[in-house]
């Protein structure tokens, strides 16, 4: 952790600013089956994973909304990624987006996850998906739009599989550019989820430079990851075992 030289001649801990992650994630019942098991595994590599980012200047907290028929936090409030105790999620239900926006929405807050008194980067929000919304999420994105956190955060959405809606997508992101490829077996998915888990904490605590926006050099390095697979190499973290599910490409 970075050091300051007091006025007595002692070193003190420079606070770091705090980063939140947060992870909106489809468990509806179309994510039945290899989807569900890979997001439930890739979740927890990327736990682990995510112990060591952030490096001297962030402290990485993550929060996961699971939506389907109406949505739940896993947590009461955003954990350290070793303190977030993955649950396995089974997929069942609708695909409640815009009750997710709205609850987004109410804990994006200095009164809800938002910490009095505290320095923060912009959060970083990564949405996964492999279909339509089934509620009103315009009312609930419309809501979400107008929360200063939110517009001030990296979006970065995940399609699963050639049915999740992309054009829902880009107007959750705001970009169509930061909506990716979709994954289309598990390999793919379980790859890119880390690699936007890891990836995120890295770019959004950096300075830029360049006048690169971070969230803009983000998305172009996670493009590169996605036409470069071979390149990026997932291997499971000691003591992990992945399931075999066989990398067929999901309907």
């Amino acid at each position: 952790m970075p050091e300051e030289r007091t006025l007595g001649g002692e070193f003190e801990p420079i606070p770091r600013r705090k980063l939140h992650l947060f992870f909106l994630i489809d468990c509806s019942g179309s994510m039945e089956g290899g989807k569900m098991g890979t997001v439930n595994q890739s979740m927890r590599d990327v736990l682990l994973e995510l112990n060591d980012a952030g490096g001297a200047d962030a402290d990485v907290s993550v929060a996961v909304l699971l939506f389907s028929s109406g949505c739940r936090w896993m947590t009461a409030v955003p954990q350290a990624p070793d303190k977030l105790r993955w649950e396995d999620v089974e997929a069942d239900g609708v695909t409640d987006l815009g009750e997710a926006c709205m609850e987004l929405e109410r804990k994006l807050s200095r009164d809800e996850f938002i910490e009095k008194n505290k320095a923060y980067f912009k959060p970083v929000i990564i949405l996964l998906s492999d279909g339509d919304p089934t509620d009103d999420y315009k009312k609930g994105l419309e809501a979400l739009n107008k929360n200063n956190w939110f517009k001030n955060s990296t979006k970065i959405a995940l399609p699963i599989g050639k049915d999740a809606n992309r054009q829902v997508m880009a107007e959750f992101t705001g970009n169509v550019e930061y909506v990716l490829k979709e994954a289309s077996n598990p390999a793919e998915l379980r790859m890119m989820l880390r690699a936007v888990s890891v990836s995120s904490t890295s770019f959004a605590s950096r300075s830029s430079t360049s006048g690169v926006s971070q969230s803009d050099a983000l998305v172009e390095e996670l493009h590169r990851i996605q036409d470069n697979p071979d390149d990026y190499v997932v291997s499971a973290p000691v003591g992990v075992d992945i399931p075999d599910y066989e990398d067929e490409e999901w309907d």
